[in-house]
């Protein structure tokens, strides 16, 4: 019948509870790093989580704060757009005129296409009538929450590799300075048994 361990007694587990005497002190040292890394990395998820939802309520909040006074009127150009070539897109400026709380205004704005003269088209103006960018889509804000909750979470694990990999770094410059001495020293005590001989 075939048997196996749940826990096989390699790597830092064996490192933090074996007996083995060959694991020296820094092995442990390491290992227990190491483990204590990967407990703060796990613990920082739901505190990540908790930020997303702070992040995905204040952002939600103050989109619907812009939608409520974020209002559609209808423009009619009074020039041709003006064509805009970006690197990633293509923007179009016009003169436009358009009627809102009985006051007219005329103004230049961004239209969604190319518009000539007359043409008539939609835009989104403020509680003044003042012409101001569309509100965002409504996912705009757990996109936002992801983000901030998948960037603070990464930030805790470049951190924790960068404090494993700098301590990893300093025992490894203290192995080998040991390793260092204990050949010296062999080479050192050969030397003196020749010379008795």
């Amino acid at each position: 019948m075939d048997t196996f361990t749940v826990l096989p007694r390699i790597g830092w587990v064996a490192c933090l509870t074996g007996r083995n005497t060959l694991v020296r002190r820094s092995d442990r040292v390491e290992a227990l790093i190491g483990a204590m890394a990967a407990i703060l990395v796990l613990c920082a998820a739901p505190v990540s989580a908790a930020l997303g939802t702070a992040v995905h309520e204040t952002r939600s909040e103050f989109y619907a704060d812009q939608l409520r006074h974020r209002h559609i009127a209808e423009a009619i150009a009074v020039s041709d757009s003006e064509t805009t070539v970006r690197t990633n897109a293509i923007e179009f400026d016009v003169d436009a005129r358009w009627r809102f709380d009985d006051t007219y205004h005329v103004e230049r704005v961004r239209s969604q296409a190319f518009v000539k003269v007359h043409d008539r088209f939609q835009i989104w103006v403020d509680d003044e009538g003042a012409a101001v960018p569309a509100p965002p889509p409504p996912g705009q804000a757990g996109r936002e929450a992801v983000g901030a909750a998948v960037l603070s979470w990464l930030g805790v694990v470049f951190v924790m590799a960068g404090v494993c990999g700098a301590v990893r770094h300093r025992l490894n410059r203290v192995r080998h300075a040991n390793w260092d001495r204990e050949f010296e020293a062999l080479v050192d005590g050969r030397g003196q048994e020749r010379r008795q001989s």
